[in-house]
Parts: C-alpha cells; sequence; structure tokens
C-alpha cells in the first residue's frame, strides 16, 4: 500500500507501510534480516518539497516495532532530474 497526500502544490507527504516476511524460514535471515522474528510491518514516511519541476527536497523517517525497540532511520534526499 502506499498513499499520497498533497499539502500544496508544492508540499507533500508519503505513507508507505510494508509487511516483510521470509518464503523459507532461514534461521539466518530470522536472525539477522528481521529482528529475530520471521515476519514484521515496517513503515516509511516521506515530506517532500518541489522547487522546480526537475528538483525537489525528499525527508524520510523509516521504522519497525519488531525488535521492541523505537530505532527509526532518518535522511535527506535532493533529486535533480536530467
Amino acid at each position: 500500500m502506499y498513499s499520497r497526500i498533497e499539502i500544496t502544490d508544492r508540499i507533500w507527504a508519503n505513507y508507505n507501510p510494508m509487511w516483510k516476511t521470509t518464503l523459507s524460514g532461514s534461521e539466518v535471515y530470522k536472525e539477522n534480516g528481521i529482528a529475530g522474528d520471521s515476519s514484521a510491518l515496517f513503515h516509511e514516511v516521506a515530506v517532500s518539497y518541489q522547487f522546480t519541476p526537475r528538483f525537489n527536497l525528499r525527508y524520510f523517517a523509516n521504522w519497525h516495532s519488531a525488535d521492541g525497540s523505537s530505532n527509526t532511520d532518518h535522511r535527506i534526499e535532493f533529486n535533480y532530474q536530467l
């Protein structure tokens, strides 16, 4: 599922929940891939600002609660389309 909400003509937000699971139940993957479980729900939120039709700035936050922590990854991207 993926959603986009236009706040203004230059600012928008996205929410992308992702259900991740193993196909084979590999113990190595479960221990290293999804925090000790065979499946988990991951979340991504992005807020974007369009400077020009070819240049935008995007902020991302990604997290999951599979391991009981509240660790969130944050990143900022500057995108220019050639």
